[in-house]
């Protein structure tokens, strides 16, 4: 009998591109099969939408080509333990 078990990895990471060996090391637990999330709270709450969104999609494309299976989400509040939360 084969057990597999999936991971699923929320990485602080702030913006993936600033640690990129802490992401890879996290996209090698992961085995490019379970979920990984690499998360960026922001604590500048008057930065626009348009910027979190041109933000999202230049790290989004860091991670398309580094070949790191994960999601990149950024988190908006001015307390990281409130927006980590």
């Amino acid at each position: 009998m084969i057990a597999i078990f999936s991971l699923q990895i929320i990485l602080f990471s702030g913006e993936p591109s600033d640690r990129p060996g802490l992401v890879d090391f996290a996209n090698l637990i992961t085995k490019n099969v379970s979920l990984l999330q690499c998360i960026n709270v922001i604590g500048e709450e008057d930065l626009s939408w348009e910027a979190l969104a041109a933000n999202k999609t230049r790290m989004t494309k860091w991670l398309i080509e580094n070949h790191i299976k994960a999601f990149y989400s950024v988190i908006r509040h001015h307390r990281f333990f409130k927006g980590a939360t």
